[in-house]
């Protein structure tokens, strides 16, 4: 039988409750609505009008959490730390929690009251009882107000009350590096690589660390204190020893690495090629010379020969003093190569490179073309041949072959665009070029303008450059076609009719453009003459007329290269300096600062 309320007390109860139901449910309808309301202002960006609505929900029911943390939300976002401290403050009062405290402290911090953030953030430690995570949280935010000693002591305390000596390495470290204590920042990195193994994140810390003076020697300090050799601790070695420049010891902890892991030599081929790639070629050569003699492997041997044999090249002629003979006995290596291996790509690479010694070095002609010709023969319609073909071309030229050269031109010119499309479209510039040489402007303006218009093409610029040429001659034809064919000249290496064909253009020129394009060229040809004291005043006559021309990067260039044939090391060193203030732009701009690098010995 069902239960019957006989009470009238009990019955008046309900009934009040029923009553009192109602208009709490009217009152939550309309809250719910005004909640609605505030999220949209919210969600679309304006905080003004959110804050208001929460502001006001937040005061009709205080001990609602996503009322008070709406009012968290967008008085922060607008940055009104000191409008929502009291709030905080208050609702402390009201609902006292370790996060609330947290913010507490965190408002003040914002406001400049060290004292109350950390009256704050001890209030929100006494709350949790000296809890762990309540210290990362405070450090958390330390760290985002760029209080980094009080952050350091907040992770310190968590790590104290983990008990683990390794806990929060990360954060420990980081801090450690900001606040000077190098050492301790080494140690805590080195331990976080002993923990998790993330080559790359220790990486990116003691990259930090070296940015500070001492940084080094703090990192070598815990790097000799880590007695254990396995891989792990090699690479770490190997990077840090490339990164502060000590190649002797990256080679030895290399050739230790390359003894522990498989295949063997790999890790001393990288290296190499690393090391040839950073300029340090001597310590590249011993890499690749170690690969030769203690690996069997002939994959391995065959590119260390040629490694080796291009470090060396690389070498002699980063000296800008490379003697016939030390030319020769890097062509013999790449004949080693080339007899070796010559069924491999890299007998084609080896073909190429020794064919430039031959012809800018040596000065046999004859033995580059006969070079190229086999490169062009046996690898045809490879990258390099088709470098290779841009070069034969040149050499016909000076040698008078002309038809040879066209030939050759419009075979590359004709190649396989997926593979050669670039070295095309330079085949087709130099065809351009002998219209221009010859004077009829017309038809190399034909040749040339489709070739500025390709975007991203190595011909476009020098096309480019070729019709600013052309278009000089509606008020100066006579000095164009002059200026044109002493460029043809150029590069039929008649230097020195060359170079008195552009000082008499640079003497007659109406146009500054056309005359400090003479007097550039007219310099190169002196050089070329191995004139330096001929073709430096052409380059100073250019400077003076800094910024408005446009061949000032190129003229301080040459008259950097001069400096250093001279063995004026500062002088090249304030002449770079100078292009890279005047000219930031120019296309020469990261090679000036290799340059510079190099004549500093920072390399």
């Amino acid at each position: 039988m069902d239960a019957v309320i006989r009470s009238p007390q009990i019955i008046s109860i309900v009934v009040l409750l029923f009553v009192l139901g109602l208009d709490a449910g009217a009152q939550s309808s309309a809250d719910r609505d005004k909640l609605r309301m505030a999220q949209t202002y919210e969600r679309s960006g304006d905080l003004r009008s959110a804050a208001r609505l929460y502001q006001e929900l937040h005061a009709s029911s205080p001990t609602l959490d996503s009322y008070f943390q709406g009012v968290v939300r967008s008085l922060s976002g607008l940055q009104q730390y000191a409008s929502l401290a009291p709030v905080v403050e208050e609702q402390m009062k009201i609902a006292p929690s370790v996060n609330t405290a947290i913010l507490a402290g965190t408002l003040y911090a914002r406001l400049g009251d060290m004292a109350a953030a950390e009256n704050w953030w001890k209030k929100a430690i006494e709350l949790s009882d000296d809890d762990e995570t309540t210290h990362l949280l405070i450090g958390a935010e330390q760290s985002q107000l760029m209080l980094h000693a009080m952050a350091l002591r907040s992770y310190k305390a968590a790590r104290s009350i983990n008990g683990d000596a390794l806990a929060y390495c990360d954060e420990i470290g980081q801090l450690s590096a900001v606040t000077g204590d190098l050492k301790t920042a080494a140690r805590e990195a080195v331990a976080m690589y002993g923990l998790d193994g993330d080559l790359v994140r220790v990486q990116r810390r003691l990259s930090i660390l070296l940015s500070y003076d001492g940084g080094a020697e703090a990192i070598s300090t815990e790097l000799d204190l880590m007695t254990n050799n396995s891989t792990d601790v090699l690479r770490l070695r190997q990077w840090f020893y490339r990164q502060s420049k000590a190649w002797q010891k990256a080679l030895d902890v290399t050739a230790q690495l390359d003894q522990m892991t498989k295949p063997r030599g790999q890790e001393l081929l990288l290296f190499a090629d690393g090391a040839r790639m950073d300029d340090q070629y001597d310590v590249a050569i011993e890499a690749y010379s170690i690969i030769m003699k203690e690996n069997s492997e002939q994959r391995y041997r065959m590119s260390a020969a040629y490694g080796s044999a291009r470090a060396l090249e690389q070498k002699l002629r980063r000296t800008d003093k490379i003697t016939h003979q030390e030319a020769k006995i890097v062509v013999e290596r790449y004949d080693d190569i080339i007899s070796q291996y010559g069924q491999h790509p890299i007998a084609a690479e080896a073909l190429y490179h020794s064919a430039i010694l031959e012809d800018d070095v040596i000065g046999n002609m004859d033995g580059a073309r006969e070079r190229l010709m086999r490169l062009l023969n046996q690898w045809k319609g490879t990258t390099v041949s088709s470098d290779g073909a841009l070069r034969l071309a040149d050499i016909y030229l000076a040698m008078g072959r002309d038809a040879d050269a066209i030939s050759t031109l419009r075979g590359l010119a004709s190649g396989p665009s997926v593979i050669v499309s670039d070295r095309a479209d330079l085949a087709r510039l130099r065809l351009a070029d002998l219209f221009l040489w010859n004077g009829n402007l017309d038809s190399a303006r034909s040749y040339y303008a489709p070739l500025a218009a390709i975007t991203g093409s190595v011909a476009s610029n020098d096309a480019l450059d070729r019709l600013l040429l052309i278009n000089l001659a509606q008020d100066d034809s006579a000095t164009v076609i002059a200026i044109a064919s002493a460029e043809g000249l150029l590069v039929r290496r008649h230097y020195r009719d060359a170079a008195l064909q552009f000082v008499q253009a640079a003497a007659s020129a109406k146009d500054n453009d056309l005359r400090d394009r003479a007097r550039m060229n007219g310099a190169v040809a002196f050089i070329e003459l191995h004139d330096d004291v001929s073709a430096e005043p052409l380059l100073v006559e250019i400077l003076k007329g800094i910024p408005e021309t446009i061949y000032g990067d190129r003229s301080l260039s040459l008259l950097a290269d001069i400096q250093v044939r001279r063995g004026d090391t500062p002088s090249a060193l304030k002449i770079l300096n100078s292009l890279l203030v005047n000219y930031p732009r120019s296309i020469l701009v990261p090679g000036v600062r290799d340059r510079i690098r190099v004549l500093r010995g920072d390399a």
